[in-house]
């Protein structure tokens, strides 16, 4: 069995500003990835070949905090925009 890194998971504090400030830093435009449901998150994804950089965000409070994702991203947020994860 071969694992390899699909892609990897960015925490932003607001989805639009973080597609700008990465296309203005690095040139990589970012499309909507959607809402998670039930979770309180929504993603914008950054293609790269076959694998792809997620930044991900909060964007229901309320709803977060009663999901295992959200909590998690909330818990994340405060120590700044850096990679937290990767799916395999």
């Amino acid at each position: 069995m071969v694992l390899a890194i699909d892609h990897i998971v960015l925490p932003v504090a607001d989805l639009a500003l973080a597609a700008v400030e990465i296309e203005t830093r690095h040139g990589l435009i970012s499309v909507e990835g959607g809402r998670q449901p039930g979770w309180g998150t929504a993603n914008r994804v950054v293609p790269l070949g076959p694998n792809y950089l997620e930044l991900l965000g909060v964007v229901d409070e309320k709803e977060a905090a009663s999901s295992l994702t959200g909590t998690w991203l909330a818990s994340v947020l405060p120590d700044g925009d850096r990679p937290v994860a990767w799916a395999i």
